[in-house]
């Protein structure tokens, strides 16, 4: 089975306490990765190996019979997605503080994330923004989309008129870069409702 690198996380490892095969009771051990869909099965990658489906497993006696039949496992493989959002961080929202370097160079890169399952848009950080981008394992990667814009922060907030010319403001800078990100990250443009925020 072929994935591009976007569709999974790969080479994650488990000690026996996540997994189980399909059809059986003994807990698995070693290399899985989770598609986009929600999906998990064995091998660092597809492709590497057999790629059987792996379940939730749920830790029962060994007496019971816990042979799982397809539309078990079809109910199960459908919760997978939030199983997987449960076992990843939180991605942190955050609220940036312009510097001193920043107000020097009259603008600086503002990081958004939006959340597919609720469609909440929230601030983050460079370092989340890499992370998300990168494929970082810590978080649920493929539940955000995110954009980044350049803010201006020096004023004046208002256009003024140079003889025939009109030179943007702040505000009508700000508002261009909003529209930008709104049509990568729909909502960017409502999360961002003040114009003259940080501006100086």
């Amino acid at each position: 089975m072929y994935l591009p690198k976007s569709k999974y996380i790969g080479d994650i490892y488990t000690l026996g306490e996540d997994w189980v095969k399909e059809g059986e009771s003994t807990p698995y051990t070693g290399y899985y990765y989770k598609t986009w869909e929600g999906k998990v099965f064995t091998g660092r990658r597809p492709g590497d190996g057999a790629n059987d489906p792996l379940l939730p497993y749920i830790g029962l006696s060994e007496d019971i019979d816990r042979t799982v039949n397809k539309s078990t496992y079809d109910i199960i493989s459908n919760d997978i997605q939030a199983f997987a959002l449960k076992r990843t961080l939180p991605v942190p929202t955050h609220y940036p503080v312009p510097t001193r370097q920043d107000y020097l160079n009259l603008s600086f890169t503002r990081y958004l994330a939006k959340e597919r399952l609720t469609g909440k848009v929230f601030e983050i950080s460079l370092d989340t923004y890499i992370a998300l981008n990168g494929n970082d394992t810590r978080y649920y990667y493929p539940g955000y989309t995110t954009v980044k814009l350049d803010w201006t922060i020096v004023g004046p907030l208002e256009d003024t008129k140079n003889g025939s010319y009109i030179i943007p403001g702040a505000a009508s800078r700000n508002s261009q870069a909003r529209e930008i990100a709104d049509k990568e990250l729909p909502g960017a443009a409502k999360f961002l409702n003040n114009l003259a925020q940080f501006v100086l």
